[in-house]
């Protein structure tokens, strides 16, 4: 007899698939291929409720590649994929190893493709196009600081023009009385000089000495002149 538990020919579900990708994930050996398209229109639920979004055009198991783990029925949430008590299966030809389990044809896989691909451009356009109203609503709105001032509720009389009460006007001086005229209190003025008193002048003729450019010395002063010897004065040849 065939145990209940053993690991045998593998068999899909198509119609409890969710097209999770966990059971390929895991499989050591690659033998499992998943292709799958977003579907646009609501397609129902699985067997236990889960609730399906992509079509499959493509489930295909190599029974060629497996190596009867187990792993890819342990980690399918819907249990749709399980191993059967087909244990002998032998073939003379190894593409009949492959088992399809995919619920779209190539044709009908184009369709759903295009159909996917406007149903994005759809959207995206609706996506600009809410995000160019925003910008031109927000462009046309009055900006906080540009706004008329808001009036005062009735009743209450708007502040008067001026400084405020804590600030005093400065205070003016009675008609008739002049300011004081002068330097402020507390400053001295400049010093002047004496009434009839001129600054000394140089005398006539004696020009201020200037000094030499730079690099010349001064000239030195001439030297004092010998003087003359008396006794030299009443020496005579013929005496």
């Amino acid at each position: 007899p065939v145990p209940d538990v053993g690991r045998y020919r593998l068999y899909m579900e198509t119609e409890d698939c969710i097209a999770c990708d966990q059971c390929a994930r895991i499989c050591p050996v690659d033998c499992i291929t998943i292709e799958k398209v977003k579907a646009v229109e609501e397609l129902g639920t699985t067997s236990d409720g889960s609730k399906k979004r992509f079509w499959l055009p493509t489930f295909d198991i190599d029974m060629a590649k497996c190596c009867y783990c187990g792993l890819c029925t342990v980690v399918c949430p819907t249990e749709c994929l399980t191993m059967t008590k087909t244990y002998d299966f032998s073939e003379y030809d190894r593409e009949i190893f492959i088992y399809h389990f995919g619920n779209l044809s190539p044709e009908e896989t184009r369709a759903k493709e295009a159909e996917l691909e406007a149903f994005e451009a759809a959207k995206r356009a609706a996506k600009e196009a809410a995000i160019a109203q925003e910008k031109a609503a927000a462009d046309t709105t009055v900006p906080q600081d540009k706004k008329p001032p808001v009036a005062p509720p009735a009743g209450i009389k708007p502040p008067a023009a001026g400084p405020p009460p804590s600030i005093k006007p400065p205070v003016t001086p009675p008609t008739g009385i002049k300011p004081p005229a002068g330097p402020p209190p507390g400053t001295r003025p400049p010093a002047a000089p004496p009434p009839g008193m001129k600054p000394p002048a140089p005398p006539a003729g004696i020009k201020p000495p200037t000094s030499p450019p730079p690099g010349i010395k001064p000239p030195l002063p001439p030297k004092p002149a010998a003087p003359e010897d008396p006794a030299a004065e009443n020496t005579s040849p013929d005496a």
